[in-house]
């Protein structure tokens, strides 16, 4: 598919494919729901797929689709309500829009597959056939060969802050010029990214219509392959600074993974990998990238290599706070070794 523009790969099977797609969830401004745009498509396909087509090729996502409405959803299980923080926006998004996204975050992701853009082992989440359990499994089996050679092995999770509102529009096209993706497709991400406006909506009552400077809407179908895209660029980064270091992630949440000899070992690398992941959202505009750290020691049943006194907890270099402004601590991981799976 090298040197293929990205509009020349939408055909009525793949718009066909991506109009099954489309669910039956709250509509955005235009009030118009799936199903009464599963009734025009089976009227006429052709125009559903020059509409698409034509979005591609020109590179433009039109206006009217910019507007979203951004339902305020309380975050579930938190102790105090009267926080900013404990709520997210989801946004509400035309119907028709949605169809381009779901277009267009189909020809990024098979692009990232065929060109292996995204490492095999590092990205789960986002993609298809890529579940919580295999990222689980992946990390266990990492870690089990490991104490097969009689080492340690220790791993640091981190959380990225507002992932999605975020991501910066410039740096996300320079990082899918890096990985390749087509011409077409790039800019017409600049142009889905640009002029944004939400229209937010607390307990049923609408607000009014305010200018969204950075990010993507989360509630788009191309939200999270763009936002993996965007992201990619902190494991190479930190794969190439640190050795020893490798990355896994699921979405937002990212582990950083170490072995050694010894546990001072580990928790150098590891502490090194949290310096690099937070000077990485310094230069990518996510200063504050890190809003939760925690350490774990990887440590079979029965077996405590890492146990240590409160008071040597507190001197470890990964219980002080790292750069970000995050606090981090030490917690146990005891495993039974039945979850055995060659990756």
């Amino acid at each position: 598919m090298e040197g293929v523009e990205g509009f020349l790969l939408v055909n009525e099977g793949l718009v066909a494919a991506m109009m099954k797609k489309a669910s039956s969830t709250a509509p955005g401004e235009e009030l118009i729901s799936a199903n009464i745009l599963k009734v025009f498509w089976e009227w006429d396909r052709q125009i559903f797929t020059g509409l698409v087509r034509a979005c591609i090729r020109v590179r433009h996502h039109l206006e009217p689709w910019k507007t979203a409405r951004g339902v305020v959803i309380p975050k579930a299980n938190k102790p105090d309500y009267s926080q900013v923080r404990v709520y997210r926006v989801i946004s509400l998004l035309d119907t028709i829009s949605k169809l381009i996204e779901r277009m267009a975050a189909h020809l990024i992701g098979d692009h990232l597959e065929r060109s292996k853009g995204l490492h095999e082992g590092q990205y789960y989440g986002c993609r298809r056939r890529r579940a919580t359990v295999d990222a689980v499994v992946m990390l266990m089996n990492r870690t089990e060969r490991v104490w097969e050679c009689k080492k340690l092995a220790g791993t640091l999770l981190m959380d990225v802050q507002a992932a999605f509102n975020n991501t910066n529009s410039r740096l996300l096209r320079r990082r899918m010029r890096e990985l390749g993706v087509q011409e077409d497709i790039v800019r017409w991400t600049g142009s889905f990214m640009k002029d944004r406006y939400v229209r937010l909506v607390l307990d049923g009552t609408e607000g009014e219509l305010h200018k969204v400077e950075t990010g993507i809407p989360q509630g788009s179908p191309a939200a999270p392959i763009l936002f993996i895209t965007y992201l990619s660029g902190i494991f190479e980064e930190v794969e190439w600074e640190c050795k020893g270091v490798r990355a896994l992630s699921f979405a937002d949440d990212i582990s950083w993974w170490a072995e050694g000899k010894t546990k001072e070992e580990v928790a150098n690398k590891l502490s090194n990998a949290s310096k690099v992941a937070c000077r990485w959202g310094d230069k990518n505009g996510s200063p504050s990238i890190i809003t939760k750290a925690r350490q774990f020691s990887l440590a079979a049943r029965g077996k405590h290599p890492w146990q240590r006194s409160e008071q040597e907890a507190q001197r470890s270099s990964l219980t002080k706070r790292p750069p970000g402004g995050s606090e981090c601590g030490w917690t146990h991981i005891l495993h039974s070794g039945t979850t055995r799976k060659s990756c």
